[in-house]
C-alpha cells in the first residue's frame, strides 16, 4: 500500500509539473505574440513616419496630384465611356463606312483588351519599377490617341485597324490601378484622402463629358473630340507628374541611365 501511494504521489507530482510547464509555455507564447504584434505596429508606424518624411512636398506634390491623380486617374472616365458616345458620330463618317454592328464589336474588344492588360500587368511590374510602368502605359495611351483618329481611315482594313487600336485602348485602362499604387507610395499618409479626391473628380469628369458630348459638341468632328478627351489629359499628366522625364531621357541616351527613377 505504501509503495502504491508513493507511486500515485509521484505520478501526481509529475502531472502537476507538466501542467505547470505547459501553462508557463502558453503564457510565454501569448506574451511573445503580443510582443510580435507590438513590434509590427511599431514598425508600421515607423514606416509611415519614414514615408511621410520622404513624401514629395510643395510644388512637386501638387504636380503629382494634378498630373498622376487627376490626369491619369480622374480622366480615365473618357477612356472608359467616350467610345460609346462618339461611335454614333463615327457611323455618320462617310470616309469610314463602318456599321453599327461593327462598332459594337469594337467596343467589346476594348473590354477584352482590359482583361489582357490586367493579366500582363503582373509580369510587367516584376520587370519595371512602378514609375516606369506608369510612364510606359501613358506613352502607349498617347500613341493610341493618335492611332484612333488616323488608322481607321485606311479603308480596306478599317475594321481590323479599329479593333487593333481598341484592343490596346483596353489594355491601357489598367493605368488607373497603377496610378493608385503610385499615389499611395508617394503619399503614404494621405492615401485614403487622395483616393476619395480622385474618385470624386472622376465622377465630375464623367458628368461633364456626358453633358458636352450630348449637347455642345453633338455636331463637332469626332476626331477633335477624341483627341481632346484622350490625348490632352495624358500629355498634361506626363508634363505635370514627371517634370524630370525629359532630363532623365536625355541622360539615358548619353550614359545608359534608366528612363525613369524608381519611387
Amino acid at each position: 500500500m505504501a509503495s502504491m501511494a508513493a507511486i500515485l504521489a509521484a505520478v501526481s507530482f509529475a502531472a502537476a509539473g507538466v501542467a505547470l510547464r505547459r501553462r508557463a509555455a502558453k503564457k510565454k507564447g501569448v506574451h511573445d505574440s503580443e510582443d510580435e504584434i507590438s513590434n509590427l505596429l511599431e514598425e508600421h508606424r515607423s514606416n509611415q513616419k519614414k514615408g511621410a518624411e520622404k513624401a514629395p512636398a510643395g510644388i512637386l506634390a501638387w504636380r503629382i496630384i494634378l498630373g498622376v491623380g487627376i490626369g491619369f486617374g480622374s480622366f480615365q472616365a473618357p477612356w472608359q465611356a467616350l467610345p460609346v458616345l462618339i461611335d454614333r458620330k463615327i457611323i455618320r463618317d462617310p470616309a469610314l463606312q463602318l456599321s453599327d454592328a461593327e462598332l459594337t464589336i469594337s467596343q467589346t474588344v476594348i473590354f477584352v483588351g482590359w482583361l489582357l492588360g490586367a493579366m500582363a500587368l503582373h509580369p510587367l511590374m516584376q520587370r519595371l519599377v512602378l514609375k516606369q510602368v506608369l510612364v510606359l502605359i501613358a506613352i502607349v495611351m498617347l500613341a493610341v490617341s493618335i492611332a484612333a483618329i488616323t488608322l481607321p481611315y485606311f479603308t480596306p482594313l478599317s475594321m481590323t485597324l479599329l479593333c487593333g487600336v481598341r484592343l490596346l485602348h483596353g489594355m491601357c485602362l489598367n493605368i488607373q490601378g497603377v496610378q493608385y499604387m503610385y499615389m499611395q507610395n508617394c503619399f503614404p499618409s494621405y492615401g485614403s484622402q487622395l483616393c476619395s479626391l480622385v474618385n470624386a473628380l472622376y465622377a465630375v469628369v464623367a458628368v461633364l463629358m456626358a453633358v458636352l458630348c450630348g449637347s455642345l459638341t453633338l455636331q463637332s468632328d469626332w476626331r477633335i473630340e477624341s483627341l481632346t478627351w484622350f490625348g490632352l489629359p495624358i500629355i498634361l499628366g506626363l508634363f505635370l507628374g514627371f517634370p524630370d522625364l525629359g532630363n532623365e531621357a536625355g541622360r539615358a541616351g548619353v550614359g545608359g541611365v534608366k528612363l525613369v527613377s524608381p519611387v
